[in-house]
């Protein structure tokens, strides 16, 4: 509280000193800030355009963090852990299967699969392909996840095996994370990034709201969307820290 008093007292005496400078002056074009304040608050803090890498994909910022700490820890769920090196292999192998299965730019490839690192190498092989990703919730009503599935008009879907008897039915053909991977991991022994035809301008992923005023709603999100809010929640959290918990849906 003293420092606000400090402030309000701060207002007052520049006011009072425009005052005695220009005493004919209409009291309300006088200044509350000093020429310091001003420069801090219109010019200092408005300081924030930063170098976005607008001309990438968000997988393409990834595989640069993988050439530069490939030994250290990118995710940790109950125990488990992988490198980033171990993630990129993992996500290259199912983004060469993907891409061997048609998935290319702007293709919308469902994704339901439960919090898992799993889910980050489904995610992450689905962009790596060059597709659009669409979580499912598998908590989610059928009635839901059926209108999703049928509103994207998602032909290739991407799950756990045993997610697959409880979703609704769809015609898209499954590709299970568990059951297949001895396939999956077969595309690529060589940890080579794939090479895919999206931009930047390309969808990165298609999101669904809640629905909570009438059917839910797919927005769609491209690559240069998701690489400027990356770079500004990294802007945000600049202070370096050694992890990061994950509280948020990925569907929602």
């Amino acid at each position: 509280m003293l420092v606000l008093y400090l402030q309000i007292l701060g207002h007052f005496q520049t006011l009072l000193e425009g005052v005695v400078a220009n005493p004919d002056q209409c009291i309300s074009t006088l200044p509350l800030l000093s020429a310091a304040q001003e420069q801090q608050l219109l010019v200092k803090w408005n300081d924030t355009q930063v170098e976005d890498p607008l001309d990438k994909c968000i997988h393409q910022l990834f595989e640069e963090q993988v050439e530069k700490t490939p030994e250290v820890v990118a995710a940790v769920f109950e125990g488990e852990q992988l490198t980033y090196w171990e993630l990129n292999q993992r996500a290259n192998q199912l983004a060469h299967y993907l891409g061997s299965l048609g998935v290319g730019a702007d293709t919308l490839v469902g994704i339901c699969v439960e919090r898992s690192l799993e889910m980050l190498v489904g995610l992450l092989g689905i962009l790596k392909a060059g597709g659009a990703y669409v979580p499912l919730d598998p908590t989610y009503p059928q009635e839901r996840l059926a209108f999703m599935l049928s509103d994207a008009q998602v032909s290739l879907l991407v799950t756990q095996e045993k997610l697959v008897t409880q979703l609704p039915q769809h015609g898209a053909d499954v590709v299970s994370l568990d059951r297949d991977w001895t396939v999956i991991s077969s595309q690529s022994e060589e940890n080579q990034n794939p090479v895919s035809d999206a931009t930047a301008e390309n969808l990165a992923y298609a999101i669904y709201t809640s629905g909570s005023t009438g059917k839910p709603k797919g927005v769609l999100v491209t690559h240069q969307n998701l690489v400027h809010s990356t770079q500004a929640r990294i802007e945000y959290y600049s202070e370096p820290l050694t992890s990061y918990l994950l509280l948020s849906s990925d569907t929602f």
